[in-house]
């Protein structure tokens, strides 16, 4: 039993040492991959138009802020459509505000005052 557990985490080391290779790569890997899972992408990587339209538009980079890092997937939880690519931290945001409209103008509202 105690070997069983050493292969096991033997092999999470070198699949996580693939996976840090691999971004390095390339790193819209892991991008493409949500992409596929969700749907949006075709199953030999072939981007279909939402996803080819946001790409071109945003030059692979995050709808809300711009960055280039750790781009995700957005999509309506509720519809499961496509909306665009955004960064962890805007596609956090969103999410932790449950994609309420009001409570984000109330904050920029907070934030304004405050400044």
């Amino acid at each position: 039993m105690f070997g069983m557990n050493d292969s096991r985490a033997e092999k999470r080391t070198i699949e996580k040492a693939w996976r840090v290779r691999r971004y390095a790569e390339d790193p819209l890997y892991e991008t493409r991959k949500r992409m596929r899972l969700l749907g949006i992408l075709d199953k030999d990587g072939t981007p279909l138009t939402a996803e080819k339209h946001f790409s071109l538009r945003n030059n692979g980079r995050c709808t809300i802020c711009g960055t280039i890092n750790k781009l995700c997937v957005d999509h309506c939880h509720f519809t499961k459509k496509f909306r665009g690519v955004l960064c962890k931290r805007c596609n956090i945001i969103i999410g932790q505000v449950e994609e309420n409209i009001q409570l984000l103008q109330n904050t920029i509202d907070y934030l304004e005052e405050h400044r």
